[in-house]
C-alpha cells in the first residue's frame, strides 16, 4: 500500500490535485503576532475605523516626534514621556476628551503601547458601541500623523493613526464566556495575548500556526449538549484513524489535541502537528455532510458523494464498524449542528478554480 510520502493526490469534481499543494495552501497565522484590544472612543469611531481602514489614539497635543524621542530613551521612555505630558499640563496646553487634566501615569503607557509596542502584523480587536459588536483586524503600518482631518461633527479628530486590514466583524454575543472577559479592561490599548487562540478561531476555522494545523468545528445548536454526542465524535476520530491505518496514511488520534468550549453554541478546536490527519478528519466531515469529492491515494480511491458517506469509507464502515457506531456519529454531527469548516471548503474551491485556469492553457 502506498504511503502519503510516496505521493498522495486528490481528485476534486473529477479533477486531479496534489494534496501536498492543498496542505501548503492552508491559511497561515503569524505565530509572532501579538494581540491587542484598541477601543474606539466608546464606539463613536468604530464604523469610521472599519470603513476607512485605520485605528487612532487621542492626545493630539503630544506629537509623534515627542513620542519617538521618548522611545529613544529605551527603559526610561515612560519617564521621559510623562515629563513631556506633565509640562504641557502645567502650561494649560493639554486636556483629555472630557475637558479635564489627564493623568500622565495613564496617558504615557497608553501612547507607548500604541506607538511602540504594537507592531505590523499584530492582531487587534476593536469594540463597537457598548462592545455589542466588534472587529478583528491586522496592523498594516507603523504610526503616522494624519494631516488632513475633517472637522465635521462625529468625525475622528485623532491624528496618530495606523493602517489596518479588517479580517472579520461579529457580534459580541457570539463569543465564548471566556472571551467576554477581555472586555473588562477599560484601557484604550490592552494586551490580550492570552486570548489569542480564541481570536484566531473567530477569524478562521481551518488554519496553520506555529507548525500546527487547527480545525475549528462550530457547534451551532442552542440545546444542551450531552456527553454522548462528544463520545460519538471521538468515535469519528477513531474511525478516521483506522481508515488511515488501513490505507497507509500516517496519523493517529493521539496526534491530535481537542479543546472544547463547554457551552452551546460554541467551538470544538482540534489541533495537531500532523497536518495530514487533521486534513483527513475535515475530509471525513465533508463527506458526511455531502461534499461531492473523489479522492485518490496511492493504490486506492473513494468517492465523497453528495448526501452520503464516501464510497470507500462506506465499504470500510460496512466491514469494520457496527451500525450503532455509524448511526451515533451521524446523530452527533446532526444534533450538534456541526457543518464542514468554511475555510476547508474554500481551500477545495480554490484548487478547483486553479485547475480550471490551467486547463484553458
Amino acid at each position: 500500500m502506498a504511503h502519503y510520502g510516496e505521493g498522495f493526490a486528490i481528485l476534486v469534481r473529477m479533477e486531479y490535485f496534489d494534496v501536498e499543494k492543498l496542505l501548503k495552501d492552508v491559511k497561515t497565522v503569524n505565530a509572532q503576532s501579538q494581540y491587542w484590544m484598541v477601543r474606539s472612543m466608546s464606539g463613536d469611531y468604530f464604523h469610521e475605523f472599519i470603513s476607512r481602514g485605520y485605528i487612532a489614539i487621542g492626545y493630539n497635543e503630544i506629537s509623534l516626534q515627542e513620542i519617538k524621542f521618548a522611545i529613544s530613551k529605551e527603559e526610561k521612555a515612560n519617564e521621559q514621556l510623562r515629563g513631556t505630558i506633565d509640562l504641557k499640563i502645567a502650561k494649560g496646553e493639554m486636556l483629555d476628551a472630557s475637558g479635564e487634566e489627564p493623568n500622565s501615569q495613564y496617558v504615557a503607557p497608553q501612547l507607548l503601547k500604541f506607538c511602540r509596542d504594537i507592531k505590523i502584523n499584530d492582531i487587534i480587536v476593536i469594540p463597537g458601541k457598548n462592545s455589542d459588536n466588534l472587529a478583528i483586524a491586522r496592523i498594516d503600518s507603523v504610526v503616522y500623523e494624519e494631516k488632513n482631518i475633517s472637522h465635521l461633527d462625529g468625525v475622528c479628530q485623532f491624528n496618530k493613526r495606523r493602517k489596518i486590514t479588517v479580517l472579520r466583524t461579529l457580534l459580541r454575543s457570539s463569543l465564548s464566556p471566556k472571551m467576554q472577559l477581555m472586555f473588562n479592561s477599560r484601557h484604550i490599548v490592552s494586551n490580550i495575548d492570552s486570548y489569542a487562540p480564541f481570536v484566531d478561531s473567530c477569524v478562521s476555522d481551518f488554519y496553520e500556526k506555529d507548525d500546527e494545523v487547527h480545525l475549528v468545528l462550530r457547534i451551532k445548536t442552542e440545546d444542551d449538549v450531552n456527553t454522548q454526542s462528544f463520545f460519538s465524535l471521538y468515535k469519528l476520530f477513531q474511525v478516521t484513524e483506522n481508515f488511515c491505518k488501513q490505507n497507509g496514511i500516517d496519523g493517529t488520534v493521539a496526534d491530535m489535541i481537542m479543546k472544547v468550549q463547554m457551552e452551546s453554541p460554541g467551538d470544538l478546536r482540534l489541533s495537531a502537528r500532523n497536518k495530514m490527519f487533521i486534513w483527513m478528519v475535515a475530509l471525513t466531515i465533508l463527506g458526511v455532510n455531502g461534499g461531492g469529492l473523489n479522492i485518490k491515494a496511492g493504490n486506492f480511491s473513494f468517492d465523497l458523494s453528495t448526501g452520503g458517506l464516501i464510497e470507500k469509507f462506506n465499504d470500510f464502515l460496512d466491514h469494520e464498524v457496527d451500525r450503532d457506531t455509524k448511526e451515533s456519529i451521524k446523530c452527533a454531527l446532526d444534533s450538534l449542528e456541526i457543518n464542514t469548516p468554511e475555510d476547508f471548503k474554500t481551500a477545495i474551491d480554490l484548487l478547483h478554480e486553479q485547475n480550471s485556469v490551467r486547463e484553458k492553457y
